[in-house]
């Protein structure tokens, strides 16, 4: 036999009890909608739809090309991100989210069209994730990506006190001819070197190791964002095709 019972005020459950902030996560999405012209790319014009919906809808057609290729990347941060929560220095790794996906599209000497972002947190403070969401924007304006959507997840009792995790997804576009790439290396071909930034985001469960005494005394060293490559790399691709 089917038994209802009706529940009274005191005992109704709802998201908020459960430890998801619904309306949090709704005002995180509203903020980032009306600060989204700073996202704007020189695709932009291709968005049809983007942040706030199920899904980014991209106008695609690049007839200067003979065979454009879409090209994707995804990456994190990885333990970085525990330094990034012990310090409450979110912004850079926000940059770091983006370098370390839109990176590694360049070195097909692709253009960036657009980037997602994946947040995940226990308890979602919104100063934080604001402030990571501010570096990964301003990234993206640096690198001519256009930042058309993400995901924010609240998850109670998988992430605990101030953890945290990001991931990302990018596209970019080439012309399948003038793709880089080790096919196009010869012998006699000068190498330019670039300096890096620091660390990036690598190797990060081995610097806390070692490090480990003394974070706080490293910790510009250890939390200097990954640089962003994009225009230095497609300056140069451009220069020599």
């Amino acid at each position: 036999m089917l038994e209802i019972a009706v529940l009274n005020d005191e005992q109704v459950i709802d998201y908020k009890a459960s430890g998801v902030d619904v309306e949090a996560g709704d005002e995180l999405v509203e903020w980032l909608k009306e600060s989204g012209s700073k996202t704007r790319s020189p695709h932009a014009d291709r968005l049809v739809s983007g942040i706030g919906g199920f899904a980014a809808m991209f106008r695609i057609g690049f007839p200067e090309m003979k065979k454009p290729c879409l090209v994707s990347s995804t990456d994190g941060v990885g333990t970085k991100i525990k330094l990034a929560a012990q310090f409450k220095m979110y912004e850079g790794v926000g940059q770091d989210l983006v370098a370390m996906c839109i990176n590694d599209l360049v070195c097909c000497g692709a253009q960036p069209l657009f980037f997602l972002d994946y947040y995940a947190t226990g308890k979602l403070e919104l100063e934080a994730a604001k402030s990571f969401l501010t570096g990964v924007r301003n990234a993206c304006h640096a690198s001519g990506a256009a930042l058309i959507g993400g995901e924010t997840a609240e998850m109670p009792g998988v992430y605990h006190g101030d953890d945290f995790d990001a991931a990302g997804f990018s596209v970019g576009i080439v012309d399948e001819e003038k793709a880089l790439g080790r096919h196009r290396v010869s012998v006699g071909d000068h190498v330019i070197g670039v300096s890096s930034s620091g660390f990036h985001s690598n190797g990060y469960s081995l610097l806390r190791k070692v490090f480990e005494g003394d974070l706080e005394e490293w910790r510009e060293i250890l939390m200097t964002p990954t640089h962003l490559y994009a225009s230095l790399v497609l300056e140069l691709a451009k220069e020599n095709r």
